[in-house]
């Protein structure tokens, strides 16, 4: 290389250097640049074609314009040729400023309003709909000075895959991350104290999300569909845990939810498909309607003493759950809530006042049930034909205190069971099955129930409410 050609690059470097912006050597090498004043970020750059970015120094609204519009989205929400797939603001301060970021049709998230125009109005923070829909952007590092995110900020970002927070202290709206479906993992601030509604919902393909030990609270829905969550610690500071939080998380296996959490809401864990085992909170009162829906391989529940209610169709197709224990402050059962379950044996408690219909309807291995009512309960609380529909009654017995056999049998509510015998209702806990377990359900892998041995892995039920995987050859 000539002395012309040494001097020519080296004058190259030296101009890149005084107009703010370094390069590094890499297969995508970063461009950083330093900002003299806000809004000057087009001037330093020279133009948007940047795969990799570092800002130093303080953004307007200008400036986050130019960002939202280099990671593949424009003010009308229209996909630009921008490529901008890396974004390191860790030294930038975000001030305010007057430009349209972008402009959207009220209807649906401003409640009425025809047309929105949103502009950056707030310091130390990314908007609402700042970064929605930018579809080139892959990895974000978060300023150390932000405070706030607002609603739906990376909304549909669909290649984000990395999101890296600078600060430990942020306040996060609904829904920042819905929609991200490439994100994968996420580290929150230590200091964050809510997940809010709706904050991962369809990121389908998030598996690790480490929950800071300070959280307090998980909003409604705001792990749904992420269906590739394999495993979550939920800290015992949780107290509240919101509608459908993690429902549709396929791959959870296991779960330990908090003792202060007293109520599992609303379809919490419906469809955790390969959910096989939960530890419920010791003060648990309450189990909403749907909870644990399509939970094909929980296998067994033990219930704390302070439980008072389950919701209609909590446990609905749980197909492998055979066994589970009521606690003596269990008052009501909800329409549906073992509909099509697993269940081999029952012991109902004496605190019970209501089952709804069909509650255990078509349980096909039901074979004991034990009742502890020294009174016949009232019939318009507990219908027999409708909470036991379809389950096979020539091979369930119905075990009643002693000398309560005959009231049963002369029962038109009761004598839906044909098999009516007495036991020492003193001795409820102490009522096993015999030790030399009989098979009474054979399934498949994936849950098909088979009606004989069949070549391969084969789960079988035993009628002590055992659960063993045979291999058939």
């Amino acid at each position: 290389m000539n002395s012309f050609t040494l001097k020519k690059s080296f004058i190259w470097v030296m101009l890149l250097l005084l107009s703010g912006i370094t390069l590094k050597a890499a297969d995508n090498p970063q461009v950083v640049v330093k900002l003299d004043k806000p809004g000057c970020l087009l001037s330093k750059l020279g133009s948007g074609n940047v795969t990799n970015l570092k800002v130093i120094g303080s953004l307007n609204g200008e400036d986050m314009y130019l960002l939202r519009w280099m990671a593949g989205c424009d003010r009308d929400g229209e996909a630009t040729t921008g490529k901008l797939a890396t974004l390191d603001l860790s030294e930038a301060n975000i001030l305010t400023g007057n430009l349209i970021y972008l402009s959207m049709s009220g209807d649906v998230y401003f409640h009425g309003p025809k047309w929105v125009y949103l502009t950056h109005d707030e310091k130390n923070a990314i908007c609402q709909f700042e970064f929605s829909d930018c579809n080139a952007l892959k990895k974000i590092i978060l300023p150390s000075s932000l405070k706030s995110i607002r609603r739906y900020a990376f909304k549909d970002c669909t290649n984000l895959q990395s999101v890296e927070f600078s600060s430990d202290s942020i306040d996060m709206e609904n829904s920042v991350f819905c929609g991200c479906t490439s994100l994968h993992e996420v580290k929150l601030p230590k200091k964050l104290v809510e997940i809010p509604n709706g904050t991962f919902y369809g990121c389908k393909n998030l598996k690790n999300c480490e929950i800071p030990s300070g959280v307090k609270e998980i909003g409604e829905a705001a792990f749904e569909d992420c269906a590739a969550l394999e495993e979550i610690t939920i800290p015992s500071t949780v107290t509240k845990i919101g509608a459908w939080a993690f429902k549709n998380c396929k791959e959870i296996q296991n779960i330990e939810l908090p003792s202060g959490l007293l109520e599992i809401a609303e379809a919490t864990f419906e469809g955790c498909e390969f959910l096989y085992k939960i530890v419920l909170p010791s003060q648990l009162k309450k189990i909403d309607d749907r909870a644990f829906v399509q939970c094909f391989y929980l296998q067994h529940l033990e219930f704390p003493n302070t439980l008072q209610e389950i919701g209609e169709d909590t446990f609905l197709n749980d197909s492998w759950l055979s066994k589970v224990n009521f606690p003596l402050s269990l008052l009501k059962i909800g329409a549906g809530a073992f509909q099509n379950s697993g269940l081999i044996e029952l012991k109902l408690p004496k605190s019970l006042i209501y089952i709804g219909c069909s509650a255990f309807r078509n349980c096909k291995d039901l074979s004991s049930v034990y009742v502890l009512w020294d009174q016949l309960p009232m019939n318009e609380n507990i219908r027999v034909a409708d909470v036991f529909d379809e389950v096979p009654m020539e091979k369930c017995m119905l075990y009643v205190p002693k000398g309560m056999a005959a009231e049963y049998k002369n029962s038109s509510n009761w004598s839906y069971f044909k098999n009516i015998v007495e036991f020492d209702a003193t001795a409820i806990d102490k009522v096993t099955t015999s030790a030399d377990a009989n098979e009474v359900s054979r399934y498949s892998v994936n849950g098909q129930r088979l009606s004989a041995p069949t070549k391969g892995l084969n789960i079988v039920k035993y009628s002590d409410g055992s659960v063993k995987k045979v291999a058939v050859q």
